[in-house]
């Protein structure tokens, strides 16, 4: 049995665990009030990023998941959208918007699992962890390192208490039912102090629904704690992952907590989606069908993504492995998914949503929504309109600016003056982000007094740059002479002798979201 959070009676976690991998729930239902009741239930749940698709069809995707027939929707938190600059905190428009997401979810009578852990993968910048941890030189993520843990008890000391408030154990008005501590943490360490701290704010901030991590088969002993509901990420292989997860916790509730749908794409790599994607809906049936309807186990299972969405602006993030090239990711997060980018119905989605029928016809007694009404619960499927999709008509530009009128323009670009060498994006003092430095996007390293560095008249130099990330464009007097694709290497080009002004461009392509060289994600010249 798991160690039971302590905590008033009337908020005792709302999923409950036995030792024999049962699944059950309590729930303000049918004048149980003090949810007496042990229900049997089973999380039948998918992936939706708030972030990751504009607010003003958060409902809808919502709705089309539960006509799928899920009862729970997953969410990651992104540190760096929620506290972009250092003690700057957004939470009550657009993206932002935590509370209204959640609160919807409630109002669709659906469950939320939620994963606010600092560092969340997800293909997204730097694994949702903000660039200005990046001004510290000593900074290791992921750790006990002082300079990370205070900055995350500040974020959640803002993140934790909106949280508490759409736990489901109070009273019923709220829909989270577990959170997760860290994220496939058994990949990157193996710190048990570093996870039990975050466990204590969880706690000291007033969560206490179920907690739970999740890793692959191979990391499972690394990325838990013995208190903690240990779960499994993996595609394929139903069988042997399932029985890998038994040997590691016997006696616990088996749970899937990322079973991927698809993959994603890299620039310049194959893209996954549809009929050159690399998990078919043919498979993809089958192995559902091992997972819901032939295993003799009783399995929970949460989509990966269920809807992908888009990774806005400069949010996709990167890999980059010691054997391997650094590879950016675009800025479609399709996956592949059931729901499509554009929020159309794929062949998955209909494989999940016939799957899901048999099994709830062979399990009439479980638990299927989040709802207080006394009065059948059962799924049944529904069709939906077709979504609506519009052309736009042609656009007229009626004008332009230069690269040297953007350089000029003061509110498309900030400037920052050094005599001491190039500065890497996470150094640069902006005025206007005093607590952040730059982010995202572009840093342009300009010199207008090149003639000093030729000692000798029509000699071309040689220019070294022993480390940079990521593209990079060179330009000597305004015409390009050099460039670089995704490359965090020393670069050398030669410059001539009636250089006046030298032009370094370099774009960030996104900060490395997993793999072991997490704090060294700076950009810019290094």
């Amino acid at each position: 049995m798991l160690l039971k959070h302590v905590l008033p009676e009337q908020y005792q976690p709302t999923l409950v665990l036995d030792d024999e991998r049962h699944l059950s729930i309590r729930l303000f239902k049918d004048n149980d009030q003090r949810r007496e009741k042990l229900r049997p239930f089973r999380i039948l749940s998918g992936s939706l990023h708030y972030f990751r698709v504009l607010p003003q069809v958060w409902s809808d995707r919502i709705e089309e998941m539960k006509r799928a027939g899920l009862n729970t929707i997953e969410t990651y938190i992104p540190w760096n959208l929620h506290e972009p600059e250092r003690g700057v905190f957004k939470f009550n428009e657009g993206l932002t918007d935590l509370s209204s997401f959640l609160k919807l979810v409630h109002q669709h009578e659906m469950f939320t699992i939620v994963r606010p852990s600092g560092y969340i993968c997800a293909e997204y910048e730097w694994g949702g962890l903000p660039s200005w941890l990046l001004q510290d030189n000593q900074m290791r993520v992921r750790s006990t390192y002082s300079g990370f843990l205070d900055a995350l008890k500040k974020y959640y000391s803002v993140l934790l208490p909106i949280l508490s408030e759409h736990q489901y154990n109070r009273h019923g008005q709220g829909s989270i039912v577990a959170f997760q501590i860290e994220n496939e943490y058994g990949s990157y360490g193996e710190d048990k102090e570093y996870l039990q701290a975050i466990r204590s704010m969880y706690i000291e901030y007033g969560l206490d629904e179920l907690f739970f991590t999740s890793d692959g088969a191979r990391d499972l002993t690394r990325g838990t704690l013995d208190n903690v509901w240990a779960t499994i990420n993996f595609q394929r292989h139903v069988k042997e992952s399932i029985e890998q997860l038994i040997a590691f916790r016997s006696h616990n509730h088996l749970m899937i907590s990322e079973y991927w749908t698809g993959w994603f794409d890299y620039w310049g790599g194959r893209h996954q989606t549809g009929s050159s994607g690399v998990y078919s809906a043919d498979e993809f049936e089958k192995d559902l069908e091992d997972i819901l309807l032939n295993s003799k186990y009783e399995i929970s299972i949460n989509f990966y993504m269920f809807f992908g969405g888009t990774n806005f602006g400069f949010t996709s993030g990167g890999h980059h492995f010691p054997s391997k090239k650094y590879s950016p990711l675009v800025t479609s997060y399709d996956y592949d998914a059931p729901l499509s980018e554009s929020g159309d119905r794929t062949d998955k989605y209909f494989v999940i949503q016939r799957v899901i029928k048999k099994f709830y016809d062979l399990h009439p007694h479980l638990i299927v929504y989040n709802h207080q009404r006394i009065k059948e619960d059962k799924f049944k499927i529904t069709e939906r309109k077709s979504s609506k999709k519009a052309a736009f008509n042609r656009i007229k530009i009626y004008g332009y600016k230069t690269f040297e009128q953007i350089l000029h323009d003061d509110i498309l670009t900030n400037k920052c003056e050094v005599k001491d060498g190039p500065l890497n994006m996470e150094q640069v003092k902006i005025p206007a982000r005093s607590n952040a430095g730059a982010s995202q996007g572009f840093i342009v390293y300009t010199n207008n007094n090149m003639e000093k560095f030729f000692e000798e008249k029509h000699v071309e130099q040689r220019v070294t740059i022993k480390s940079i990330a990521d593209n990079a464009l060179v330009l000597v007097n305004g015409k390009v002479i050099y460039k670089s694709l995704c490359s965090d290497n020393s670069i050398q080009f030669n410059i001539p002798p009636d250089t006046k002004n030298l032009t370094i461009i370099v774009e960030n392509m996104g900060r490395i979201n997993f793999g072991p060289t997490l704090d060294h994600s700076r950009k810019g010249i290094l």
